[in-house]
């Protein structure tokens, strides 16, 4: 789908179609982010066998409602189950499975006009570096109840996931040097609040920029450099929606 001619022109079609039904995030992305991530949301529905426009467009949207990395997140066992199942009929039939789960989900986590997620980076953004708990990655019941505090809806909904999020986490700050600490506080934060793949995401470009430019700089600048750049998007949200 996403090879030259075929996905420029399914490509024409679809990025205003996503901007009209996500404006928030389109803004916030602008052109070339948006165009970036539905190709590469697109190349991830092709994986697990999603082939037809309509199926393509709906993975894109969840990918954006989600998260990219929402195919292998921890906290959303129901899409990896979903998408990996052999028992479906048809691609139809898997997608509207997905769709009804997601739907579920973000009513119950982000709340009605995603008041509940505004309340949790509104939390986010008002914690300044200094008051993120010294976790290490041995401190998973610390860093869980740190998590119900940020972000208490998600905690509850997720609850039985918690644990095995806990160990991604530790793992995956391994790779920016955020093993404990501040720092890994801060990662941990951000990777419940914005979803799996948030590094790589390009609804975040802005955390993945503060992850890569300064490797040198050691973890304690990086993190703080996460905080900030997280306060400076939170506050374009809220002026994008009209909610600053």
């Amino acid at each position: 789908m996403n090879e030259a001619p075929a996905w420029q022109a399914f490509e024409r079609e679809l990025l205003p179609r996503i901007a009209k039904n996500f404006p928030l995030e389109a803004s916030l992305m602008g052109a070339e982010g948006l165009a970036e991530l539905a190709a590469s949301s697109a190349a991830n529905a092709a994986r697990y066998g999603f082939s037809l426009g309509r199926h393509v467009a709906q993975y894109v949207q969840l990918a954006l409602a989600l998260g990219c990395g929402f195919d292998c997140d921890p906290l959303l066992p129901w899409a990896s189950i979903i998408l990996r199942s052999r028992s479906a009929k048809d691609a139809d039939t898997k997608m509207a499975a997905l769709n009804a789960a997601a739907l579920a989900y973000v009513e119950a986590v982000a709340g009605w006009n995603g008041r509940r997620y505004r309340a949790a980076i509104l939390r986010m953004r008002n914690l300044g570096y200094g008051h993120f708990p010294a976790l290490g990655r041995d401190s998973s019941k610390a860093l869980i109840a740190h998590l119900r505090s940020l972000f208490p809806e998600k905690a509850a909904y997720t609850a039985d996931s918690l644990p095995v999020f806990a160990d991604l986490a530790a793992r995956s700050a391994q790779r920016f040097g955020l093993v404990e600490g501040p720092p890994f506080a801060v990662y941990a934060s951000l990777l419940f609040l914005l979803g799996n793949g948030f590094a790589d995401d390009p609804q975040f470009a802005w955390a993945g920029k503060a992850l890569s430019s300064k490797r040198g700089a050691g973890p304690e600048r990086i993190a703080r450099d996460l905080v900030e750049s997280g306060q400076a998007w939170i506050a374009r949200v809220l002026a994008v929606s009209g909610r600053g």
